[in-house]
């Protein structure tokens, strides 16, 4: 994975056929223009299941005794994309990663 900085997230639409991505634009280390979209893609009419994660997961980590702050605030840095793949293994549901440090 690129070592990224300067890095600005809008919303890309462009795409219809597929559901809203994340488009992030920046510079890697080296000073060359990189961008990354990031797909979420559910199947089988798994899509309900994509919101109710954050939801689960941490409704699992106040059961667990594993989260420490308190009060109305976003799951940011609270739940990892790691964590929140691993629980929607067994549904169809897959993410995909195009990078594209083609730039110029």
């Amino acid at each position: 994975m690129h070592g990224l900085y300067q890095l600005k997230v809008t919303p890309c639409h462009s795409f219809r056929s597929l559901p809203p991505n994340r488009l992030m634009e920046g510079k890697d280390r080296t000073g060359k223009n990189i961008e990354i979209k990031w797909f979420i893609i559910a199947k089988n009419n798994d899509g309900p299941q994509i919101p109710c994660v954050p939801a689960i997961l941490l409704s699992k980590k106040i059961m667990q005794a594993k989260l420490y702050a308190s009060g109305a605030m976003p799951c940011v840095g609270i739940i990892s994309l790691d964590e929140y793949m691993k629980e929607l293994e067994g549904f169809a549901i897959k993410q995909h990663v195009i990078i594209d440090d083609s730039q110029t």
